[in-house]
C-alpha cells in the first residue's frame, strides 16, 4: 500500500476507536444493546470496504503502469522525432535561403 492509502486507513481506524470509545463510556442499557452491537459491526465493515477499495485500486494502478510508461516512452520518441524533423526543416530553409540569395544575385547579371 502507499502511503495515501497507509493514511486513509489510519485515518479510518482512528474515527472506528474514537467512536468504540465514546460507545464503551455510554452506558449501555439492555434496551440499547442491540444497537451497539450494529454499530460495532457496521463499522467493521466500513474498515473492510475501505481495505477492499484500497486493494481495489492499488491492483487498477498497478495493472495501468505499464501501459503508462509505455505511453511516455511513445511520448519521449514522438518528442524526439518532431526535434529531428524540426533540425531537417531549419536546415532545408536556410539552404533555401541561401539559394534565394545566390539566385538574385545571378538575376542581377542576367
Amino acid at each position: 500500500m502507499n502511503q495515501v492509502h497507509k493514511n486513509n486507513l489510519a485515518e479510518i481506524e482512528s474515527l472506528y476507536d474514537e467512536l468504540k470509545t465514546y460507545l464503551d463510556s455510554c452506558i449501555v442499557g439492555a434496551e440499547q444493546e442491540g444497537l451497539y452491537q450494529r454499530c460495532d459491526q457496521l463499522a467493521e465493515k466500513l474498515v473492510a470496504y475501505d481495505m477492499a477499495i484500497i486493494a481495489n485500486n492499488s491492483k487498477l494502478v498497478e495493472q495501468s503502469l505499464p501501459e503508462l510508461e509505455a505511453f511516455l516512452m511513445e511520448v519521449k520518441d514522438a518528442r524526439t522525432s518532431i526535434q529531428s524533423d524540426l533540425n531537417r526543416l531549419n536546415n532545408i530553409a536556410s539552404i533555401a535561403r541561401n539559394l534565394d540569395k545566390v539566385l538574385n544575385t545571378l538575376a542581377k547579371f542576367v
